[in-house]
């Protein structure tokens, strides 16, 4: 399955090869993706005949440039994949370069004048930068959008996505102590306990005494205020006499017991009483004195 312009592979038969590379693979390999400079501008100037040219020249330095072991393919377009087994990321971007200086020496014939072209490219190690045939040309096609901004005719190496990966598993490698750690310490915890016996510690047939000592303390507080309410009862005048006036707010009641002066209404009401029962005793000595009277006059009537 070929490519009918360039000779070399179309992108069906690319992609199975990539999956098989990937399955296969023990060791890692990288790819490089290329395309050619300012095409569309290469087309509109110089027409369509001439740019079929450029791309056959394009394939030919390509295959040239390569190993015979590595796999040279149209990808789309003006753009070109190679797959290189056993190829690290270093030996990709050496690769790339030479095939680009290679370009840059040949001259594509339009008409009575010769063109050179330019490419830009960018280059992926599996599975550093992917573990699968479309992440690794994500990472590719990035690499070579990265060249192309960097102003074209150059190769460019894809960003290392796995960093973060391997500082997780280092993470994780040194928590590990400490689950370990925490299992040894559960087991001299199992062995303390039934090294006891009934595994009951000393600390828990304690706890229940500190709870009584504490439900203890408000029936003595109780007892105290009978107390303080006893002798208070007992003692009734030092209850009554009135605090020494003092500029603090706290001994405000003071006056408040000024307030229950009705206690000296009372006594007044006792001169009423008084009346009453002299009125009484006076009404009491008039009948008498009538009755002695009138017994008098009964009997010198009767004399």
């Amino acid at each position: 399955m070929t490519d009918p312009l360039t000779g070399i592979s179309n992108r069906r038969h690319l992609m199975e090869k990539l999956q098989n590379e990937a399955r296969r693979s023990k060791k890692s390999f990288s790819i490089l993706m290329a395309d050619v400079d300012k095409f569309k501008q290469f087309n509109d100037t110089h027409g369509h005949v001439a740019g079929d040219e450029a791309l056959k020249t394009v394939a030919q330095v390509l295959k040239e440039g390569m190993r015979e072991i590595d796999h040279v393919a149209r990808y789309g377009g003006e753009e070109f994949l190679v797959i290189m087994p056993n190829t690290d990321i270093d030996g990709a971007v050496r690769a790339a370069e030479r095939i680009r200086e290679r370009l840059a020496k040949r001259s594509v014939t339009v008409g009575k004048e010769s063109v050179t072209l330019t490419m830009s490219s960018g280059v992926a190690e599996f599975p550093i930068d992917g573990d699968s045939p479309e992440s690794l040309i994500i990472s590719a096609d990035a690499a070579l959008y990265k060249a192309k901004d960097a102003g074209r005719d150059r190769v460019a190496r894809a960003a290392r996505r796995r960093k973060k990966a391997a500082t997780k598993k280092t993470n994780s490698n040194k928590k590990k102590p400490t689950v370990a750690a925490k299992s040894t310490s559960k087991k001299v915890a199992a062995a303390t306990t039934a090294s006891k016996p009934n595994g009951v510690t000393p600390q828990a047939t304690e706890e229940p005494a500190a709870e009584t000592s504490i439900s203890q303390e408000p029936a003595a507080t109780a007892e105290k205020t009978v107390g303080t309410t006893e002798e208070t009862a007992d003692k009734p005048v030092a209850t009554t006499k009135p605090a020494a006036p003092t500029k603090s707010t706290s001994k405000k009641p003071a006056s408040s017991s000024k307030a229950k002066k009705p206690a000296s209404t009372s006594r007044s009401r006792k001169p009423g009483g008084t009346k009453r029962k002299t009125a009484r005793k006076s009404t009491g000595a008039t009948k008498k004195t009538t009755k002695r009277s009138a017994g008098t006059t009964k009997k010198e009537d009767e004399s």
